[in-house]
């Protein structure tokens, strides 16, 4: 850890959810397991507060590496943060964040069992196919899963709608998608809820009826809306549950960091979170060209 945090370094700063620019810093120092970052020039952006989680980033030139802290004290000279993970290889495609409505259950872990669960989704095998939990729902000759993309929509065809309608038929869409796997999820194990997540390659923050203690560890499962439909598994300890204001019946919000990730289904969320984003991106061009027109 000290190697990392070597005075005078140059690092990034960005928030775990990915909230807000990243901010430039150099170290300046640590003391009693704390180190301080002082900002390049004035600070950019919104200053991350205290008890905001954030990456801590350098860049060795071949490679990055990342360091999850925590913020104790910050201001508009200088950042003071808690490191709570060891240093690890960062790819920025990882942390690409989308929202999406997911089927998605899980399970609280022992923390004596964190090492033989980690060792069974490590080893597990994979495939575009691979139900973890229950064998897969017979399909009908020439049908296809219960997922859909929006790729399918002649750009032509769009190109004249009101960008209010636009944005209605995305609002469709995704009740069709929240519909169509919350009926495929109840046939396969009828425990799944349908979550609204915020997911990325290396966490998910999502809500559920459950509550959870913050350190806790889940073991979760979630079904991706891809052709075919992907069912991924990872283990996560949970970073904070808060409970949704306003929401009947009771929800929770609960944020956590994957400890234990398959690469092919680490691969397959990115790989979901860059197609949700093409179809976001893809609805507010179309909007912003009737605008124009």
């Amino acid at each position: 850890m000290s190697t990392f945090f070597e005075p005078g370094v140059e690092v990034e700063v960005r928030r775990v959810d990915e909230r807000g620019d990243s901010l430039l810093a150099t170290v300046a120092g640590s003391k009693g397991g704390r180190v301080a970052l002082a900002w390049k020039g004035e600070a950019s952006g919104d200053v991350p507060g205290a008890g905001t989680l954030v990456r801590v980033i350098r860049d060795y030139g071949d490679r990055q590496e990342a360091v999850t802290s925590q913020v104790a004290k910050a201001d508009a000279s200088a950042l003071l943060v808690n490191p709570k993970s060891k240093p690890v290889r960062y790819d920025p495609r990882q942390y690409l964040r989308v929202e999406a409505s997911v089927p998605l259950s899980f399970k609280l872990v022992d923390p004596d069992d964190v090492e033989q669960v980690t060792a069974d989704i490590m080893t597990a095998k994979k495939g575009a196919r691979y139900v973890p939990s229950a064998p897969p729902v017979p399909m009908k000759a020439g049908s296809h899963p219960a997922s859909r993309t929006r790729t399918s929509k002649p750009q032509a065809a769009l190109a004249g709608l009101q960008p209010e309608l636009l944005r209605r038929l995305d609002r469709i869409e995704d009740k069709l998608d929240q519909l169509l796997l919350a009926s495929s999820a109840k046939q396969q194990t009828g425990l799944r809820q349908v979550c609204p997540v915020n997911i990325s390659g290396s966490g998910i923050r999502f809500e559920h009826s459950s509550s959870v203690a913050s350190g806790a560890y889940l073991d979760c499962e979630a079904e991706l809306a891809l052709i075919p439909v992907v069912f991924v598994r990872f283990l996560v300890r949970v970073l904070r549950c808060v409970p949704v204001d306003g929401r009947q019946p009771p929800k929770h919000s609960i944020a956590g960091e994957y400890l234990a990730i398959h690469e092919y289904d680490q691969g397959q969320i990115v790989r979901f979170s860059f197609e949700r984003q093409r179809q976001q991106r893809d609805i507010k061009r179309l909007g912003d060209t009737e605008k124009e027109g």
